[in-house]
């Protein structure tokens, strides 16, 4: 197995472990600076997994991005 797969196999796990904690503190009911902090980790780890796995795809994805995101939040923008 290659760097690149196990970076993307570790950023995955720390990104699923992130929303995991996250879910957990919102159920238990954290208070506010915890949840930023929970948050704010969950989103690093998000936008640090996107990047590993454009790394392992390759630039397309990364200059695909924009329209990537446009599906990905197509069904919850308003339509007008």
């Amino acid at each position: 197995m290659g760097f690149k797969k196990l970076l993307v196999i570790g950023a995955g796990l720390a990104c699923a472990l992130a929303w995991i904690g996250l879910a957990a503190g919102l159920v238990v009911g954290v208070g506010t600076p915890l949840r930023v902090v929970l948050v704010t980790a969950a989103a690093v780890t998000t936008e640090v997994l996107f990047w590993a796995v454009a790394l392992l795809l390759g630039l397309k994805v990364v200059e695909a991005r924009r329209k990537i995101w446009a599906w990905l939040t197509h069904p919850f923008r308003a339509h007008g």
